[in-house]
Formats: C-alpha cells, sequence, structure tokens
C-alpha cells in the first residue's frame, strides 16, 4: 500500500522532467477558479489506545476514499503561483467500525513549466485540517491540527479559458491527533500518525489571460481577427 501511494509521485515527477527543456514560466497570467475530485490514499499507521494508565499500540489501515474540493489562485508571467485549496475527504478503516473524515485548507506556492499548451508544476505549502474520527460503537471525536502539503501535477489548456490536469498531493500533520471516547463509561484515547496521498483531477478557469497564450501554442492574449480591405487605384 505505502509503495503504490509513493510511486504516484514518482510516476508524476518523471513526467514532468520532460518539460524541463522547455519554457520555464506560464503561458497563462491572471486569476482562476477550479475544481478538484479523486481519491485520497491513507497511509497505513501505528495507533496508541490508552485507558487507565494502561498503553496498547496496534497498525490500523485505511481504505481509500472519495475528495473533493475547490481551487482559486493567480499566476504570474515568471511561473509562480499561490494557490488556496480547500478540500473534503473521507476515509474508511479497513474492514469497517468507522472512519476519518477530513476538511482542510492549505495555501501553496507552486512554480509552473509550460511549453506549448502543456504545463508542469512542483511546490508545496501549508494549512489548516479539522480531523473527526468516527467509531461505528463509540462515536465520534474531532481534533484540529496544522497540515503541511508537498505537491505537482501537469496538464493541457482545453480550451481557450479552461485548462484540465492530474494533481497529486502529499499532505499530513506535523504532529499526532489524539481522539478520546467514551466506551462503557470511561475515557479512552486513540492516537495516531496521519498522512497520505491524493490523487485528482482538476479543472481550473482563467479570469485572466488566456491559457495556452505562450509561444508556439497559436493562441495570444489580444489576437484578433484581421480584415482584408480592397483599395481602388
Amino acid at each position: 500500500m505505502k509503495h503504490r501511494k509513493w510511486q504516484l509521485g514518482v510516476v508524476m515527477a518523471a513526467a514532468g522532467s520532460l518539460f524541463a527543456s522547455g519554457a520555464a514560466g506560464a503561458d497563462q497570467q491572471g486569476a482562476y477558479i477550479g475544481l478538484v475530485g479523486g481519491v485520497g490514499l491513507l497511509n497505513d499507521t501505528a495507533a496508541t489506545v490508552s485507558s487507565g494508565g494502561v498503553a496498547t499500540t496496534g497498525t490500523l489501515e485505511f481504505s481509500d476514499g472519495p475528495i473533493g474540493g475547490i481551487v482559486t489562485g493567480y499566476t504570474f508571467a515568471n511561473g509562480l503561483r499561490p494557490e488556496l485549496e480547500v478540500t473534503y475527504r473521507r476515509n474508511r478503516f479497513d474492514g469497517g467500525g468507522g472512519n476519518v473524515r477530513t476538511a482542510s485548507g492549505v495555501a501553496s506556492l507552486y512554480y509552473n513549466f509550460s511549453n506549448k499548451g502543456y504545463y508542469f508544476y512542483v511546490g508545496g505549502g501549508g494549512g489548516y485540517a479539522n480531523l473527526r474520527a468516527y467509531l461505528d460503537e463509540a462515536g465520534g471525536d474531532t481534533a484540529n491540527k496544522a497540515v503541511y502539503s508537498a505537491g505537482t501535477g501537469l496538464g493541457f489548456a482545453a480550451t481557450r479559458n479552461l485548462q484540465v490536469g492530474v494533481d497529486y498531493r502529499f499532505t499530513g500533520t506535523f504532529d499526532r491527533p489524539v481522539f478520546t471516547y467514551d466506551v462503557g463509561g470511561a475515557p479512552v484515547d486513540a492516537a495516531f500518525r496521519y498522512r497520505g496521498s491524493v490523487v485528482t483531477i482538476g479543472l481550473r478557469y482563467s479570469f485572466g489571460a488566456i491559457f495556452g497564450g505562450g509561444e508556439g501554442s497559436g493562441v495570444r492574449a489580444g489576437d484578433e481577427d484581421v480584415r482584408v480591405v480592397p483599395v481602388s487605384r
């Protein structure tokens, strides 16, 4: 499971190396907004359960789950692209028994490489996440944690203003969240490390300059129809 998640990032990075010999910077410029949706993969992790001064440790495994959200940002001509991403995801425990739901907001800074309407980017950032771990037999508890994020992606200009791409993120909390449950009238604490990967399909609509308007793309901001007017002599 862990190897498969890391391989996703390696594949994205290898694909991005194809752009290294292309133009650095951005074909597209200006503000944009978009939607993302895909699958979230939480890493299997060691979990510690403690009650009454007695602690036990075991392995907690998760099923892949859906994720969706919105993004907004601004692309500069030099390739820098700050972006705010707000997402919601849900992952069930393997074998059932409960789930973890995550609502997060992450601010990141990416750098775009573009070539003839195609693009690749890399970067990272941080933010804040609200985690809710729900157990079928004991209810749910929440923890609010700071998170980090590293990301990459690639895609192309589908129309003059619409961009379609595949995005990869590796995210996690800086420290372990702790959740408290009431089991038979006794408090029980559960703590585990939260980190994993996200793979999404994204649609981004630009309100600024035209997507794919770089050199060689055949689409440029400010292009107008040219009319030939005959002149009598």
